[in-house]
C-alpha cells in the first residue's frame, strides 16, 4: 500500500497559522485561546532542558503534553485512537478555543497542531516557540496549569 492511500491530512498552501509572542502575553487574560507546551516536565517547570537551552518555566497558562502522548507506539509513526486523542485535547482545551501549540523550537508542537487541526480544533503554532520566547525574555512561570476536568 502507498502512503499517499493511507493519509489523512493534507498540507495545503495557506493552511498554517502562527501566532507570535503578543498574542500569547495577551491570551492568559483571554477568552477563546488556550495554551499547550509540548515540552518535557523539566523544561516545563524549569528545572532542565536541552544541553544548549535552559528553562525557566512555562508560558503562563500552558497545559502540558508529551509530543509522544498523540502516539501510539515509541515509534511516533502510529498515532493514537481517535477517542484518546479527544480526551487528551478536551483536558488541555476548552470547547471552542483556538489552541496555540509551541515546543522549544517548533518540532514537537506541530505534532499537536496537526491531531488538534485532526480532531477540528482551531489550531495555531507559536512562531519562535520557547527558543523565541526565552530570548525575549518574556514572562515565564513554574507552577503547573491544572487540566481541564471533561
Amino acid at each position: 500500500m502507498e502512503c499517499r492511500e493511507r493519509a489523512a491530512i493534507a498540507a495545503r498552501a495557506g493552511s498554517v497559522a502562527l501566532a507570535l509572542a503578543v498574542a500569547l502575553l495577551a491570551a492568559p487574560a483571554q477568552q477563546g485561546f488556550s495554551i499547550v507546551d509540548t515540552r518535557s516536565p523539566q523544561e516545563y517547570s524549569g528545572v532542565g532542558g536541552k544541553e544548549w537551552q535552559q528553562s525557566t518555566g512555562h508560558i503562563e497558562g500552558a497545559r502540558r503534553i508529551d509530543s509522544e502522548e498523540f502516539f501510539a507506539d515509541d515509534s511516533e509513526f502510529t498515532i493514537r485512537e481517535t477517542a484518546v486523542l479527544q480526551l487528551l485535547m478536551r483536558q488541555r482545551a476548552n470547547p471552542g478555543d483556538t489552541v496555540i501549540f509551541y515546543c522549544m523550537v517548533g518540532y514537537r508542537s506541530s505534532t499537536g497542531f496537526f491531531v488538534a487541526r485532526l480532531l477540528g480544533y482551531q489550531a495555531m503554532l507559536y512562531d519562535g516557540s520557547y527558543e523565541d520566547w526565552f530570548s525575549a525574555h518574556y514572562p515565564t512561570v513554574t507552577w503547573p496549569t491544572p487540566l481541564i476536568v471533561p
